[in-house]
């Protein structure tokens, strides 16, 4: 069996955020089934990608810019997080990795169909851990487009061995080539949240990101991997972009792009620029 919740357009996020705040978990972190939210016969605006692109950098083109479509479809996702059989707190759960696969990119003006969907819930060393699966279909075909989102919602594994985590040496900085350097104000996650609808308090003010445990606001990581992967030059045509997100960014920052040619694309990481602790990291890979 399968839940799918079927929309006609995309969901308003305000009351998204007020069911998500109080949702608290089961103790059973077994997803029952699978979770599926449908919305069809959507156009992204040029008015909202033009604000986007304003945000995050790069050009305004046909194409919708490569992480727009998760932009759009986050509503959805927001809705299975917030669905009765959804057994993890949402408030706890962090976004550690994401990869896009695209054939196409999605127009500006086209009719899209969005599905976005959660199998199962892994344990791991970690804690608690899924894919939240992202799909763009044009009428009835394969998808055009698909991202993979790895969320993690932290725990401690009772069988873990009691040992002394190993030292690490400070960060250094990348000798990789540097891209762009990005000067982030202090109020860029109410920037990002109002071309985004992402408004998690712990990218809005001091006081709302001292609530959650961060001493300043941080910046949204789909934020910082969309300026990388403008400032990289993704483009409209087939292609693999994929990070991991290491450490928050906080605000007021600065952090510095780096990348390097790799055999089938380019690596690239995002430092921060006085500490130089990694904020992602990954790989674009253009394909024919």
């Amino acid at each position: 069996m399968t839940d799918t919740l079927q929309f006609d357009r995309i969901p308003s996020t305000l009351p998204l955020f007020a069911r998500l705040a109080v949702s608290k978990g089961r103790s059973d972190k077994t997803l029952k089934q699978p979770l599926v939210a449908q919305a069809r016969g959507i156009v992204a605006s040029r008015k909202e990608v033009r604000r986007y692109v304003e945000i995050c950098g790069g050009e305004e083109g046909l194409g919708l810019p490569i992480l727009y479509p998760q932009v759009l479809a986050n509503p959805l996702a927001m809705t299975l997080l917030a669905h009765p059989d959804f057994p993890l707190a949402a408030l706890g759960v962090v976004h550690v990795e994401n990869e896009v696969e695209q054939v196409r990119a999605p127009r500006v003006g086209e009719t899209l169909d969005f599905r976005v969907s959660i199998d199962q819930i892994e344990r791991t060393a970690r804690g608690y851990e899924f894919d939240m699966l992202t799909e763009v279909l044009v009428g009835a075909q394969e998808p055009i487009w698909k991202a993979r989102a790895r969320i993690l919602s932290r725990a401690r594994d009772p069988n873990a061995a009691k040992t002394a985590p190993p030292k690490r040496l400070p960060p250094q900085p990348s000798d990789w080539p540097l891209l762009q350097t990005f000067s982030l104000p202090g109020n860029q996650g109410r920037r990002y949240a109002r071309v985004s609808g992402d408004y998690n308090p712990i990218h809005l003010y001091t006081p709302t990101a001292r609530l959650l445990g961060f001493r300043k606001p941080i910046i949204h990581g789909m934020w910082s991997a969309a300026a990388c992967a403008a400032a990289l030059g993704v483009g409209d045509g087939p292609c693999r972009f994929s990070c991991e997100f290491k450490t928050p960014l906080y605000l007021p920052g600065k952090a510095n792009l780096h990348a390097r040619s790799a055999a089938s694309g380019r690596d690239f990481v995002l430092q921060e620029a006085r500490s130089f602790k990694p904020v992602l990291a990954g790989r674009y890979e253009p394909r024919s």
